[in-house]
């Protein structure tokens, strides 16, 4: 349970390690609804963001007001890719640079394809602070679970989908385990599964066909790596969140800051991920190990010598995700709201690529999709 929330427990990490989300942005009510139900304890992501200057470390100052003079005029500027906005000549070579590295990075997009009006919607939430969720994300679908009551629903796990025919008021799903009939579906497979035919819906309604047309699932890769003695805090850096660099493969890195453990996360998104895509765990480890070096201008045995752990999980290999979260093309952003629509009070779509109010590729959004299903489900919504 919990699609690409993945939480694992390392004996030797006073933390759980995240292998996919890990952050609660800002304070969305489908979430702290769930997290105040569920008393779970959360901590504040603080501290301070460096940037590497070829392993020369500094405070990165605050882009907030340099990247809204952006979006001002991104606003005003029709739809497009981002790639052909940003090469506007009116911008700088560093606002230029340090903007695209944060859309791919965040979006986990290329450039050339992502859409400016995409972008504006995500960035019009207003975030504020993010939290991390001190016992592990999976407690909360532990917690939304067993709030399930077991006369009205049953869970199948191993069940594989293979297929899902329907015509109005009647559906078939076929699985691994059987076939199961019933008068309506939600299917919440990830984009990169309805886009590689995992599941085949039959017939394909036209929203399902555009919506694979006009949105992406992006690429990103995740590592952690858990170390002997935390040597990133070193020269007064104690107090260290993140850690931004221009690298070429690993350019964004984190800390548990305020938890002091000796565990830091590496993310590379977007066209970043080029070289890693299809590399065997210790290949993948290998390569975080060489960019945190040149981030910290540290030599590779340093921190080989001082490695004990490592945690990944291939995303774009796990057939049941096939990718990290969608984005948007240019000239797809109104896409979301007709793929979230019912297809004949019978089929409905929902997950994290169905949430067209700038929350796709977040938890609160897929629970948000979810609700939102329900909620038409019981008719209360239509």
């Amino acid at each position: 349970m919990g699609g690409r929330i993945l939480t694992v427990r390392d004996a030797l990490s006073p933390l759980p390690i995240e292998l996919g989300a890990e952050f609660v942005h800002g304070t969305p009510a489908e979430l702290w609804s769930v997290i105040e139900s569920a008393r779970v304890p959360v901590m504040d992501v603080v501290g301070d963001n460096y940037f590497s200057d070829n392993g020369t470390l500094h405070k990165q100052k605050d882009r907030t007001a340099q990247f809204e003079k952006v979006y001002a005029v991104m606003r005003e500027a029709p739809e497009q890719t981002f790639a052909s906005f940003i090469s506007n000549p009116r911008f700088d070579d560093e606002t230029r640079q340090a903007l695209t590295a944060y859309v791919e990075g965040v979006n986990a997009a290329a450039k050339e394809q992502i859409s400016t009006s995409f972008v504006l919607e995500t960035e019009a939430n207003e975030i504020g602070r993010s939290y991390r969720l001190l016992r592990g994300y999976d407690g909360l679908i532990d917690f939304l679970w067993h709030g399930v009551d077991s006369r009205f629903a049953e869970l199948r796990l191993n069940t594989e989908v293979r297929s899902v025919k329907w015509k109005p008021g009647h559906v078939e799903v076929s699985t691994s385990r059987g076939t199961f009939e019933g008068a309506q579906v939600v299917v919440t497979a990830p984009l990169g599964v309805l886009a590689a035919d995992a599941i085949r819906v039959d017939p394909k309604p036209p929203a399902l066909k555009l919506a694979l047309e006009a949105l992406e699932m992006g690429k990103a890769v995740r590592v952690v790596l858990r170390f002997r003695e935390r040597f990133w805090e070193a020269e007064g850096r104690s107090d260290m969140s993140f850690l931004f660099s221009g690298d070429v493969v690993m350019p964004t890195w984190w800390t548990a800051y305020p938890a002091r453990t000796p565990v830091i996360t590496g993310w590379s998104a977007g066209p970043k991920t080029a070289t890693l895509l299809g590399k065997t765990k210790a290949e993948v480890a290998q390569e975080a190990i060489n960019a945190l070096a040149r981030v910290l201008g540290r030599s590779t045995s340093f921190l080989s010598e001082r490695l004990e752990a490592v945690h990944y999980h291939d995303w774009q290999a796990d057939l049941r995700s096939r990718g990290a979260y969608c984005f948007v093309k240019a000239g797809g952003i109104d896409v979301q709201r007709w793929f979230a629509r019912p297809v004949d009070e019978t089929l409905f779509f929902a997950g994290e690529a169905t949430e067209w109010t700038g929350n796709a590729g977040t938890v609160h959004g897929a629970i948000a999709s979810g609700v939102r299903v329900g909620r038409v489900l019981a008719g209360m919504e239509r």
